[in-house]
């Protein structure tokens, strides 16, 4: 009797751990274009996307969602200080204000180091808006338009700009005892850049060679992202493993 109830107990458990943890969707780190980088997390439990943009600290970073182009889609425009809601309005011209005039994401985080931005915001899953794109519950794909420019006027037109179409990934009850890290290129030549989760700030860095050799080790304080300049390494594989207090994560990458 003892060991059917410890069952049932057991069984209980992992339940109400899979409906508790295995609700977030992600499209893992993303290049757009150029120095353009994104990230999107859809928690279908709290209902909130969580959006990470990475691009160069010296202007304005944009994303469209559900649109190769612009054709009266959903746009987010980073202005320096704010997420700011925006609408396509044909060809290359400045996207208008949001037609409803609220901007619903709200800026978690903001840093820069060694001449990137990392910006991070959050935005209720379906929007209250009629211009706002509403994510959806069970993701698959999304075909995204980005863009970055090397000042902060929005209304500036030369801009660097790509498509991809983001491809989500359910993530399962042993991914949350891991830290989820974005590596970037992989393979690297020059930097390699390292990408915490949104709700993740301090960990340490320790690379290794195939020999078990510890060739890198770093801090990452109060910053969700770390670049390292492999450009003197030997070209092989590596591994990387990031940790804090309560997880760790082993990833490997190639040195080209």
């Amino acid at each position: 009797m003892k060991t059917k109830l410890l069952l049932l107990t057991f069984s209980f458990l992992c339940l109400i751990s899979t409906l508790s943890f295995g609700q977030t969707y992600t499209s893992g780190l993303q290049s757009i274009t150029g120095s353009l980088e994104v990230q999107i997390d859809i928690n279908t439990t709290t209902n909130i996307v969580t959006l990470t943009l990475l691009g160069p600290d010296n202007g304005w970073l944009a994303l469209g969602f559900d649109s190769f182009g612009h054709d009266n889609k959903d746009v987010v425009m980073f202005d320096g200080t704010n997420l700011v809601d925006r609408l396509f309005t044909g060809g290359f011209a400045e996207p208008n204000s949001d037609p409803v005039g609220t901007h619903d994401w709200t800026v978690t985080s903001n840093t820069t180091n060694a001449g990137a931005r990392t910006v991070v915001a959050t935005r209720a899953r379906v929007s209250s808006d009629a211009g706002d794109y509403d994510f959806s519950a069970s993701p698959t794909t999304l075909n995204v338009v980005g863009g970055y420019e090397n000042n902060f006027d929005i209304g500036n037109r030369h801009t660097t700009r790509g498509t991809n179409t983001l491809t989500f990934a359910l993530l399962g009850i042993d991914d949350y005892n891991k830290i989820q890290f974005s590596m970037s290129p992989n393979p690297a030549t020059s930097n390699l850049k390292i990408v915490l989760p949104s709700n993740l700030t301090n960990s340490s860095i320790e690379i290794y060679d195939m020999l078990a050799r510890k060739i890198f080790e770093g801090k990452m304080i109060n910053t969700h992202f770390s670049i390292i300049d492999v450009s003197a390494w030997n070209s092989g594989v590596y591994l990387v493993k990031v940790s804090n207090n309560n997880s760790t994560q082993t990833k490997r990458f190639i040195k080209k």
